[in-house]
Parts: structure tokens; sequence; C-alpha cells
């Protein structure tokens, strides 16, 4: 190496005056009283263990293997709950506690077997605990009239995850250098308050996409304002045997058609207007559609749906616009506790059905793309 007086004067600061780097601070070990949730993984396992059945013939069934696929997802799960768990490294860590190796998994589990086993585990098992879930029921709590819609009330929302660099397939976009996301679209019936399907793709997959190729008749789809942006997916919903109740942008462009009278209970929920109206430009507007303007402390909702007045009045537009928008808060905590664990496992792929986008898991090829049937 070539040294002159310049590299000299130029690096001087950094090494002469003893400008270093800090070593980061070493995190305190975890101990059991740092962890928790032990009751809910306890009810995991006995439905893991209900679905599981015999051991499949292959590398679970070696018996030299000492962490077995109830352990991984065991062990994943609980991962998931306690955020206080940071990485893949610091989950294997906290495998070596007592507590842990009694009611999670079986034996301490190293980075190696950790790792190797997101590449063999069957994520059908669960798609099956997740079914289980959707179908059970409980009473519904809110306005009688709303009972009517049961399983068909599901509001639609995609929610991003990060994910490594590495993972080329995931690429989403060139911002703050190369980043990677996948996303999280979820059906979540606002009645039962539950997810009843989700399907995790590459985040750059178009949620008006994932819904065209889900959509099943007879359900009534609540969506934000991404979804009200195509007008030509009002039409294509109703030739689906769909209904909804979708939200439009402040900016939109209409032309009122016919203003229908409001009810007293209507302008006590925040109801301006409702009446059917052409949305878009006069050269290129949309079908007639039903508008519904509601006033709230925070903004103007401006909300387009296929049902006429004598089927649902304005004010019940805006109160199932509401619920959406209450599971949609619910669905985004739920979703930043499990991003908050996201490790440095990485693998190759294309989609997932199971939300393994957490990031603890990474999705490898073959998993596939498709809403669970409830």
């Amino acid at each position: 190496m070539v040294v002159t007086q310049l590299s000299l004067v130029r690096w001087a600061p950094s090494w002469l005056n003893g400008r270093v780097p800090a070593k980061r601070p070493k995190k305190a070990a975890l101990t059991e009283k740092d962890l928790s949730r032990w009751k809910l993984l306890a009810q995991f396992q006995a439905r893991l263990a209900a679905v599981s059945g015999p051991v499949p013939p292959g590398t679970w069934a070696d018996p030299r293997r000492e962490l077995a696929q109830s352990d991984y997802l065991s062990l994943l799960l609980f991962g998931l709950f306690n955020p206080v768990v940071e990485s893949m490294r610091g989950l294997c860590a906290a495998s070596h506690l007592r507590r842990v190796q009694e009611d999670v998994c079986a034996h301490p589990v190293s980075l190696g077997s950790f790792s190797e086993a997101q590449a063999v585990v069957a994520p059908e098992l669960l798609e099956k605990v997740f079914a289980e879930l959707a179908a059970e029921r409980r009473e519904f709590q809110g306005d009688p009239r709303l009972a009517k819609y049961g399983d068909q009330l599901v509001a639609i929302d995609g929610t991003l995850w990060s994910a490594l660099p590495r993972m080329a397939w995931a690429l989403w976009r060139w911002q703050h250098g190369r980043e990677s996301a996948l996303k999280a679209h979820v059906k979540f019936n606002l009645l039962q308050e539950k997810p009843v399907a989700v399907a995790i793709t590459p985040a750059k997959r178009c949620e008006r996409a994932v819904l065209r190729a889900h959509w099943q008749r007879g359900e009534f789809y609540v969506g934000d304002r991404y979804y009200g942006e195509d007008y030509g997916l009002f039409a294509e919903l109703q030739e689906a045997g769909c209904s909804f109740v979708l939200r439009l942008r402040q900016e939109a462009l209409f032309e009122v058609q016919e203003e229908l009278a409001l009810t007293a209970e209507d302008r006590a929920a925040g109801v301006t207007f409702d009446g059917l109206v052409r949305l878009g430009r006069r050269k290129k507007q949309s079908a007639p559609v039903r508008l519904v303007r509601v006033q709230t402390a925070e903004s103007e909702l401006l909300l387009v749906s296929d049902q006429p007045r004598a089927e649902l009045c304005a004010a019940l537009v805006g109160e199932i616009y509401r619920r959406g928008g209450g599971a949609r808060d619910k669905r985004g905590q739920e979703n930043g506790r499990a991003a908050a664990g996201a490790s440095n496992s990485s693998s190759s792929g294309s989609n997932a059905s199971w939300a393994a986008g957490t990031g603890w898991p990474s999705p490898r090829k073959g998993w596939p793309c498709r809403f669970t049937v409830r």
C-alpha cells in the first residue's frame, strides 16, 4: 500500500484523534421473566396436535432430528408473541431456558437447525389451524339490522411487511437502497371480528388484482380509498354477485343524478348527502352509483355502495365503513407486533399462503398463494 502525505492528512481525524465507531452495548440475556403468552401458546399447540396426525416419512421422521415440526412452529409463534426476542439468534438463545424447553420446545435449538427447518416445514398444518379458528363463531353484538349479513360482510385490506434485500423475488422499490417487501391481503369478518382468509404475495402485487382473483359470490366487501380509485371495479363486483361499501378519494369528481331525502337517523349519524351520482369526467363517467357523504370529527367520508336505500339506509352505510376502519386498526396492531419479531432468516420463493411474511421463516418457492377456505 502506498501512503502519501495527502492520505495521512485526509484520514488523520479518524485514526490519529481516536474517532472510531463505539462498540454496541451487549444486550442483557433473556430470562423467563421477560417472556409471556404461555397460555396462548398452549392453545396453539393443542390445535396443532389435533390436525397433525402421524409424522410423515422423510426428514421429520429421522430419529437423529431433535427439532420436531411442532416444536419449530411453537418456537416460531412464541417469538412473535414476544417482541423482546428480536432475531432468530435471540430465539435460539431463548430455547436454552428451562421453561421454554418445558412449554415450547423439548430441546435447545441451534441456529442451523432452526434455519434448515423453514425449508421443510409443511404450511398446510397452519392452514388447517387457521381454518378451524376462522370457523369458530361467537354472538354478534351490534346493530341487529346488520346481523343478516353474517359471514358475508368482510373488510379487505393489504399490509406490507419488510423482507430481506436478498429475497430478490420480493423486490419492492429502490428508495433507501434496495428494499424487498411482502404484502398480506386479508379478508376480515366485521361481525365476528376475525380474519377469515389471507394471501401473502410480493409487495408489488396489486390489492385490486388479488381481490379480483379471490372474490366470492354473495360476499359484501368494505374497502378503503385504494379500491375506490378504480371506478370500473364497481361494475365488476356487481357482475360477480358481490356487494360493496368502498371509500372514494376526497378529490373524486362526480355529477349528481338524484338526491335522496335524509332521515333523522341519517343526520344524527353525520350523513350530509345520499343519492345517485356519476363518477369521473363527463367524457368518461361511470354508470350511476350510490354515494353517501358522512361528516366525521376528523374528515368527510365519500362512500359508494351498490345497495339501494330500501336495503341499506345511509346511516348504516356509514356504520359499516366505521366498523371496517376499526377492524383495520386491529389488523394493523397485530401485524405490527408480528413484524417487530422479524429475524434474519431468508430463503428463495415466489409466494405463500401462511403469514410467514413476518420475516421469521421467509416464504419459499412452491408455497401456494390462495385464500384459506372457510
